[in-house]
C-alpha cells in the first residue's frame, strides 16, 4: 500500500498532524494510519 490523496501514513504524531487532519476533513475525507512509515511499513507507535 502507498500514500494517496485519501491515504496518509504517520509514523509519529507531530505538529503537522492537525494540518493533515484538517486537510482530510476539508477534502473528501480519507484514512490516516498511525505507526506506519511513508513506505507503508509497520512501525512501533509511541503516541
Amino acid at each position: 500500500m502507498k500514500e494517496t490523496r485519501t491515504i496518509e501514513f504517520k509514523e509519529n504524531v507531530t505538529n503537522t498532524f492537525l494540518k493533515t487532519v484538517s486537510a482530510f476533513s476539508n477534502y473528501d475525507g480519507g484514512m490516516i494510519f498511525f505507526g506506519v512509515d511513508e513506505y507503508g511499513a509497520k512501525r512501533h507507535y509511541n503516541g
